[in-house]
């Protein structure tokens, strides 16, 4: 969502340089679509039916907008009549749940972590009881 503040010069600037770079990544996206390699002669390839609608959803997100304009404008006109509300337990709540779940998922990674070093202490012990063997 973009919401453009006025009065602030450098977040006007800021916004402008965002809006740009979001423009030049668009053209971008648009001319690698438009330039397709020709498949040679002899060369013969079947696509999955759900390869197909893989390439098909692609195609309709690409084509899909970034941003909702309609709701982008009934913010503005909220905002410049003053009668934009927001819901700040709401907010608390997602920051809230968001950092909760960014925890989780690292103590996930952490726990994953610590178990493949005991596997790897428990193999680096074996490997050298065998050669202790070996060498006795």
């Amino acid at each position: 969502m973009k919401v453009t503040p006025t009065g602030n010069p450098s977040t006007q600037a800021a916004i402008q340089a965002n809006e740009t770079t979001n423009t030049s990544r668009a053209e971008k996206n648009a001319q690698s679509h438009k330039t397709k390699k020709e498949i040679p002669e002899g060369v013969s390839s079947k696509i999955s039916s759900r390869a197909r609608e893989f390439i098909k959803a692609k195609e309709l997100a690409s084509q899909a907008p970034d941003i909702r304009e309609q709701r982008v404008a009934e913010l503005k006109k909220k905002i410049a009549e003053g009668k934009y509300q927001v819901d700040s337990d709401a907010v608390a709540d997602r920051l809230v749940e968001e950092h909760l779940q960014t925890s989780r998922s690292a103590n996930a990674d952490l726990q994953t972590n610590r178990s493949a070093n005991a596997d790897l202490q428990t193999n680096r012990s074996a490997n050298a009881d065998l050669q202790t063997k070996d060498l006795g």
